[in-house]
């Protein structure tokens, strides 16, 4: 969900176009800079892990609205 990520599954990829399908789960969330297609682009989620409460929440709110858009993308046709 943040560059981390991206470079873990990158380094997974078996050929360029997986690679091109790699995208961040923030780019779903409105606000985003809409390029889902565009590698690294797209918002990161944060990792809260040690952080109080507050950061979890406020990860979650973030994950929720990725997901709804997620799914209007998906009910949309886009996903192949």
């Amino acid at each position: 969900m943040d560059g981390g990520n991206v470079a873990d599954l990158e380094s997974m990829a078996l050929d360029a176009t997986a690679r091109s399908r790699i995208v961040r789960f923030g780019s779903f969330a409105p606000g985003s800079d809409g390029s889902r297609w565009a590698g690294a682009a797209g918002l990161d989620v944060p990792d809260p892990y040690g952080e109080p409460q507050e950061g979890f929440s406020a990860m979650f709110d973030q994950v929720e609205v990725a997901c709804r858009g997620l799914l209007d993308w998906i009910a949309d046709g886009n996903a192949t």
